[in-house]
């Protein structure tokens, strides 16, 4: 009696906590969804001296992975790389085109996205270009943040408009 009475609270257990693990993929999900698109939008917001709003959702020792290379990147020089980046451009536009998220666990989730990109660079000449991004996002006590990244652009597809002629 004792083990048949275990069994059917397992089972009770199990059919009332999957509607609810459900909702909570949905809510990570979103979360991380809402979290990919700080990112991008943060590159428009990155400044020479502040490349926080980038940099604040990435994990410290963030894996990138390149064409051939693998590289751990400590949150500073990740902070730095952002800042860099953002002393060439005059502007940032573009934006997060598709985002689809799997959420493997409560705190972990993969995200892949596509994304276009546009930047007014300081001499006035605009580079457009497509892309997309692969991510493995952790939740932490801070949020979701960046764990590692995979992301390819499309090189034949970028176009560079020439500077306003003066």
């Amino acid at each position: 009696m004792f083990l048949r009475n275990i069994a059917i609270a397992i089972v009770v257990a199990g059919a009332v906590s999957a509607p609810a693990m459900a909702q909570n993929a949905s809510s990570a999900g979103k979360q991380v969804e809402a979290a990919v698109r700080a990112f991008f939008d943060g590159m428009s917001a990155a400044t020479c001296q502040d490349g926080s709003p980038v940099s604040r959702l990435a994990k410290d020792k963030t894996i990138y992975v390149l064409e051939t290379e693998i590289y751990r990147v400590p949150h500073a020089e990740y902070e730095q790389g952002v800042r860099q980046r953002a002393c060439n451009w005059k502007k940032h536009d573009g934006g997060v085109d598709e985002v689809v998220v799997e959420v493997h666990a409560p705190n972990v989730a993969t995200a892949a996205w596509t994304f276009h990109d546009i930047i007014t660079r300081k001499d006035g000449s605009v580079r457009r270009s497509k892309g997309a991004v692969m991510q493995t996002w952790v939740k932490d006590e801070g949020g979701w943040k960046i764990a590692a990244t995979k992301s390819s652009e499309d090189h034949a597809s970028a176009t560079i408009d020439p500077p306003p002629s003066k």
